[in-house]
């Protein structure tokens, strides 16, 4: 297979999900602009951040494919996502990534940077035009969070785009934060919410199903995640866009 096959067959799959996720949308479980999905629960100031939010498709050279979630940073394109969808142990070289906003616009992207440690990557669309971006806590939103206090994550799971789901935080301890959120596949490089709306940390892995252990979720399969989630809380985030925008990484 040509490497132009390739691409028209990753481009395939790539609209098979949307349709897919167009089903589930007429099943009632989405609404909105784009398959927007969530409860009477869910603040105004929360849903308006489905606006900065992006479905990731990343596809591999051999066929492998990754799907994961990611916010829009900039006005001029660039997305934060999870470091790990874009890890191989294999090496593989990840020759496709698509993103599709909340509102269904498809864009080619660039992997900009990724490390697993920490867990982030950085993307780059290029619309056109200035975008929408998520709303970053400050020093007092990540100091006032307490155990227990509500948190709503944006996501994809399995793939299907803008769900927002509610949570307990359980734990902060600096350099993780662990909760009670749903999360499935597709999940990961999503951003977790305040009651303000605002941007205060990325999930990155949670409890497996069956293992009972932690694991990224990789957005590969159909494992299911259960008990906790774990997220990178922004005050990490933030050092390390620092450092990448020192650097001349990002503009």
């Amino acid at each position: 297979m040509t490497r132009e096959e390739e691409s028209v067959m990753r481009r395939f799959f790539f609209l098979v999900v949307v349709l897919f996720s167009f089903f589930f949308s007429a099943l009632g479980y989405a609404k909105d602009d784009c398959l927007a999905y969530s409860d009477d629960k869910v603040p105004n100031s929360v849903k308006k951040a489905i606006s900065s939010f992006v479905t990731i498709f990343a596809f591999s050279r051999s066929g492998k494919i990754r799907i994961g979630s990611g916010v829009i940073i900039d006005k001029n394109g660039y997305i934060l996502t999870a470091g790990h969808l874009f890890w191989n142990n294999n090496g593989e070289e990840w020759v496709d990534i698509f993103v599709l906003r909340y509102n269904c616009e498809e864009y080619k992207a660039n992997l900009v940077d990724f490390q697993t440690s920490p867990d982030i990557g950085v993307l780059k669309i290029d619309a056109g035009y200035y975008l929408p971006t998520v709303a970053l806590g400050d020093y007092l939103d990540i100091n006032n969070l307490k155990r227990f206090n509500f948190v709503y994550l944006i996501s994809a799971p399995h793939g299907t785009p803008n769900v927002i789901t509610r949570g307990v935080l359980l734990s902060f301890d600096g350099y993780y934060m662990r909760g009670i959120v749903p999360a499935q596949p597709g999940s990961s490089g999503g951003a977790l919410f305040n009651d303000s709306g605002k941007m205060i940390g990325m999930i990155i892995g949670c409890e497996q199903l069956k293992s009972k252990k932690y694991s990224y979720i990789k957005g590969s399969g159909f494992s299911f995640c259960a008990g906790e989630s774990f997220f990178l809380p922004l005050s990490i985030i933030r050092k390390y866009l620092e450092i990448m925008y020192h650097e001349g990484i990002i503009n």
